[in-house]
């Protein structure tokens, strides 16, 4: 064997060599991408009731303030969940009273972790922020006597 045969041979074994070790590596395991935002299930708990208080309605609340407890203890916001067991809405001026401390966490919580597909908005009348999807403004506080009173402010 010559040597041009013999070094085309040892090249040739060496590559092989190279594939099947590479073939053996494994490739890195990507995490996926962390979730963004408040978690969906919160969110939906939470503009449920938002949705009630601005059509001057108290059906359901109670029922979406113990869902949004529940998701937001699963969710680690430890804020959100407190005031969401303490929230009653045995009256519709009850329930927009109980509303204010429960929309000041969901606020803070979207600002801490953003993503969430919520605008924030503010009444300065009642003095309180809170949460929706989109425009226009349905203010949870006022309801119909004031519907629209407030503005987005992100």
């Amino acid at each position: 064997m010559s040597i041009r045969n013999s070094l085309a041979a040892a090249c040739g074994i060496l590559a092989l060599a190279g594939a099947a070790q590479a073939a053996e590596q494994k490739p890195a395991e990507q995490k996926p991408e962390a979730a963004k935002g408040i978690p969906a299930a919160v969110v939906d708990a939470y503009l449920e009731i938002q949705v009630a208080l601005a059509a001057d309605s108290v059906k359901g609340v109670d029922a979406a303030a113990a869902r949004l407890a529940t998701e937001s203890g699963k969710a680690g916001l430890a804020g959100v969940e407190k005031v969401a067991k303490e929230f009653k809405a045995p009256n519709l001026a009850d329930a927009r009273k109980a509303f204010k401390p429960l929309s000041d966490m969901m606020v803070a919580a979207n600002k801490a972790m953003p993503g969430a597909q919520v605008k924030t908005f503010h009444c300065p009348m009642a003095k309180a922020s809170w949460l929706q999807r989109s425009a226009p403004v349905r203010n949870p506080f006022y309801g119909s006597g004031m519907l629209e009173c407030g503005k987005q402010t992100d």
